[in-house]
């Protein structure tokens, strides 16, 4: 009889028809096996994502999803019901993208991402949600070995007694131990871990303590002597970020489950850039974010399938920033031979966030699944909190600004708890036969811009909430015994959006450095607004004589405005994205094949003349992603076997990215050290062939 799985430990019996299950509306599932054997991702979670409908990468070189458009600070990780603002290595401040996942793939049960339509009961985020689930621990003492391009481990789980279990793991890089260069010019080095302590106290309660703590470091240093080098700075860049939540799960009678989750996450972020012809510090980034959340979730669900939740969320963030352009930056969107934006800030504050929410789901003779809920959320910041802003002579007072209202509107009212949103939604699934399922979405949402933009220039102090809208219309229909096919059709409307303030082409839309960039901190303001809409169709095969295959295509168009009102694309405008994923499983061999094919990536002008003058790169801010590269290309095949040795499980991996060798093309870059003819812009490609391999051993 199927389940309504609530956690890893506790389930509520259903009534459900097995072939009667209506879909969730913009949801993907999958499980950690599935990434550990398809081929292009070093079997890293965020780089699976972009396998996915609507989801592209930032570049080959980072594992930042981007999610129908939006950026990538608008996405949520969730491992066993704890938040965590971000599972990845290298990771810029206000991003969650990095290199590479702290979390071992190993550890991973099962996931489901979704792209629109989410749970009221997380915390507020615009693109997506990925919800994970780590493995059951198995009451046997087991042990794990491996070792593998993206560095060497080891799993323990051993049973404590008493329905007492344990699980750690470790992991550390070796790729700096083998080059120092990954075609960064330089190579990181991180260490992780993760543990998980479970504890079933009795048939109604169950307990979970889990811990995610990673460092990391990265020196990039380019050769001072090479005319073809585009990047002429020293970057120093060394962090380290821990997660540690406590869940306590009880069981209140058969059909109502009650669940309090506090957590605590911290992160620092220690950058330092400077330029290697002058030696000027061009930029200091010493970033420490720290979130203390409880939140208790109350779900009662009926033999039929309908459930209802509620349940509030509290959350304290502490900041503490000392962040610096000391001389200014020569920038690339203007022609002035003057460094800009010069500033020093050392902002420190805490701020108190809550939440209520509450989310029906309404089972209708088995076919139809009806999912209303609305989330009440307040953002204890305000602009008085930033030394040096405008309103800090009125810190005591701020803001309220609801779900629908225009951004920088007129105060509704002074009071002293900061910015608030009414976000509802609203999802209809049909099962009109047992092969047709027809679905339907209606959400808004809205979150603050992150901390790292907000507190830095004093002016960004007044940067307001982002809002988003997004409708979503789909099907799925079951061709045969082995096809499943189907489409969703989306829109999102966001405005309060971040762009220049003096800079009326720009949004920050179009300004997402990387670790191998400059950096460069503007003023901001919350005038900017955006529309992503698109089509995306998927096709699914079952197994058959061992051959799995899925196929999805996007067509899609992400547009931004700056301060002028004008929709130009954004960084993320992938009009057209086709992923094909096989699988053939030979004995104990499987083999696993993906490819990648997109419209180019969008790039802003240059002012060739301008350029040449001053030896940089000037933007041309009337071209403002005018331009296009050529189309994107790329196949990547990995290889899987499991071999016995002494009764036990040697499992090898091997994969090459890119087979074709493909130089894709990233953006327009500067050669500062070349002089004569044919100097100046360049075109920059993204990874070229890399291998990638390893092998795991439980015993």
């Amino acid at each position: 009889e199927p389940v309504l799985r609530t956690a890893a430990s506790v389930s509520v019996q259903t009534k459900d028809r097995p072939d009667l299950q209506p879909e969730t509306v913009s949801a993907h599932s999958f499980t950690g096996q599935n990434v550990l054997e398809s081929a292009g991702t070093f079997q890293d979670l965020p780089r699976y994502l972009q396998t996915l409908p609507g989801v592209v990468g930032g570049s080959d070189n980072q594992n930042a999803a981007v999610v129908r458009g939006g950026n990538s600070t608008e996405n949520l990780f969730v491992i066993d019901k704890i938040e965590v603002p971000n599972i990845n290595h290298i990771a810029l401040a206000g991003s969650t993208g990095g290199l590479g996942s702290m979390l071992d793939t190993n550890n991973i049960a099962s996931v489901n991402f979704y792209t629109a339509a989410f749970s009221s009961a997380v915390q507020s985020h615009l693109s997506s949600v990925t919800d994970i689930r780590t493995i059951e621990l198995p009451k046997q003492n087991t042990y794990s070995v491996d070792m593998g391009y993206s560095g060497g481990g080891f799993r323990i789980s051993r049973s404590l007694g008493l329905d007492k279990t344990l699980l750690v793991s470790g992991r550390e890089s070796v790729t700096n131990l083998l080059t120092s260069d990954i075609g960064l010019n330089g190579s990181p080095e991180f260490t992780n871990s993760f543990a998980k302590y479970a504890w079933d106290a009795s048939s109604r309660d169950h307990f979970w303590v889990d811990t995610l703590f990673g460092r990391d470091g990265l020196k990039i240093k380019p050769s001072a002597t090479d005319t073809w080098e585009t990047f002429a700075f020293n970057t120093s860049y060394t962090g380290w970020r821990d997660t540690t939540g406590m869940v306590w799960q009880h069981t209140y009678k058969d059909n109502a489950v009650g669940t309090w989750t506090l957590s605590n996450s911290q992160q620092q972020q220690n950058l330092n850039q400077v330029d290697q012809i002058s030696n000027l510090m061009l930029f200091k980034q010493n970033n420490n974010d720290a979130s203390s959340a409880l939140r208790y979730e109350h779900m009662n669900v009926t033999s039929s399938g309908s459930s209802t939740t509620m349940g509030f969320d509290m959350r304290q963030n502490r900041v503490s920033y000392d962040i610096a352009q000391p001389n200014g930056v020569f920038s690339s969107y203007t022609t002035s031979a003057v460094p800009q934006d010069a500033f020093a800030a050392k902002p420190q504050f805490h701020t108190f966030d809550k939440a209520a929410f509450f989310e029906s789901t309404l089972k209708l003779k088995e076919r139809v699944m009806l999912t209303t809920g609305v989330r009440l959320q307040t953002w204890g910041f305000h602009p008085g909190l930033i030394p040096g802003s405008a309103a800090t002579a009125t810190a005591s007072t701020s803001t309220t600004v609801a779900a629908n209202s225009t951004p920088n509107s007129p105060p509704q009212k002074s009071v002293p708890t900061g910015y608030q949103a009414y976000m509802p939604h609203s999802t209809l699934s049909v099962l009109l036969t047992k092969r047709i399922n027809l679905k339907a979405s209606y959400g808004q949402y809205a979150d603050l811009p992150p901390y790292a933009n907000i507190a830095t220039v004093p002016t960004n102090a007044n940067l307001g909430l982002i809002h988003s809208a997004q409708v979503v219309a789909g099907a799925t229909v079951r061709i045969g015994s082995l096809f499943d096919v189907s489409a969703e059709a989306y829109r999102k409307t966001y405005k309060g959006y971040p762009v220049a303030a003096n800079l009326p082409t720009v949004s920050s839309a179009n300004i997402m450095p990387t670790i191998n960039e400059p950096f460069s901190v503007m003023p901001l303001v919350s005038e900017g607004r955006g529309k992503v809409q698109g089509l995306e169709i998927t096709v699914k095969q079952a197994p058959w004589h061992h051959v799995t295959t899925s196929s999805n295509l996007t067509f899609s168009r992400a547009l931004f405005s700056g301060t002028d009102g004008v929709y130009r694309p954004g960084n993320y405008d992938f009009p057209f994205v086709w992923n094909t994923l096989a699988g053939v499983q030979l004995k104990k061999l499987n083999l696993s094949i993906r490819n990648t094919m997109s419209s180019g990536r969008a790039y802003t002008g240059i002012l060739e003349d301008e350029s040449l003058q001053q030896n940089r790169i000037i933007y041309d801010l009337t071209k403002v992603n005018a331009y296009r590269g050529p189309m994107y290309e790329r196949m990547d095949v990995a290889v899987n076997r499991d071999v016995m040795v002494r009764g036990k499980a040697l499992n090898i991996h091997a994969g090459i990215l890119n087979v074709f060798k493909r130089q894709n093309f990233y953006t327009q870059a500067w050669r500062p050290r070349c002089e004569g003819p044919g100097c100046g812009k360049i075109d920059e490609h993204q990874m070229g062939l890399v291998p990638d391999f390893g092998a795991s051993y439980t015993f």
